[in-house]
């Protein structure tokens, strides 16, 4: 596969690390910048037998060009506990700066399992890249069968990934500007946790619709993270 993106962000593409403008101005060095994405994508699915089918795929990425996000801000914080504003406050915000670019690695497990007339799904995917993040999702469904016409499918994912080695929350009024540096929560150290619940019903075809399942789907989702014990909350 191959991706390109044409990225013209309002008020033109920002001076990366340049300090956000407080009023009226500009600090854009560009108006257009682009990207690409090469991508490819192995798999083998297997039947082990008749009532299991398993699945392994192996998929890579590799993006170059204009990757930072250009709405993105990370604050500058004051180091200093006798200083005027209270340790961890904001002073002012610079705009990020990612690496021009980043390759991207992913391993898929699946495994389905015929029970009885249930259905159990079970997956597994591991990915790594170039920034530093490390991601571990384990998914789990099992489809009840409630009938010839029904079915109640409970489901659990979990996900787990570290930070890019340039995520900050934050940074300190007395050090360098780093060469990188993004504050963007997508990047940094966190674990996701989905619990949820689907009913469906086998529709047959009909004059106006073709056949199909009608299914309503509910679900929860938490994220959690760590602290910076720098900045008062």
């Amino acid at each position: 596969s191959f991706e390109y993106d044409s990225i013209n962000p309002i008020g033109g593409v920002p001076q990366p690390l340049a300090v956000v403008p407080t009023a009226a101005g500009t600090s854009s060095v560009a108006h257009t910048r682009s990207k690409n994405i090469k991508g490819m994508l192995i798999g083998v699915t297997q039947v082990m037998n008749q009532d299991w089918l398993m699945q392994v795929n192996f998929s890579y990425a590799a993006s170059s060009g204009y990757l930072s996000n250009y709405y993105k801000q990370v604050s500058v914080i004051e180091s200093q506990t006798n200083a005027s504003l209270p340790q961890g406050d904001p002073l002012y915000q610079i705009y990020e700066n990612r690496p021009p670019t980043r390759s991207q690695r992913t391993i898929y497990l699946r495994n389905k399992v015929y029970l009885d007339g249930n259905v159990l799904d079970v997956t597994y995917r591991y990915g790594w890249d170039t920034w530093g993040i490390r991601s571990n999702t384990l998914g789990l469904r099992y489809r009840w069968a409630l009938g010839d016409h029904y079915f109640l499918e409970p489901h659990l994912r979990y996900y787990r990934q570290s930070a890019a080695y340039f995520y900050r929350r934050g940074l300190l009024n007395s050090e360098a500007l780093p060469n990188y540096v993004s504050a963007d929560y997508r990047l940094s150290g966190f674990t996701g946790r989905t619990i949820g619940l689907e009913f469906g019903t086998h529709v047959s075809k009909g004059n106006w619709w073709p056949a199909g399942t009608l299914a309503l789907r509910v679900e929860h989702y938490t994220q959690t993270g760590g602290s910076d014990p720098r900045v008062d909350i």
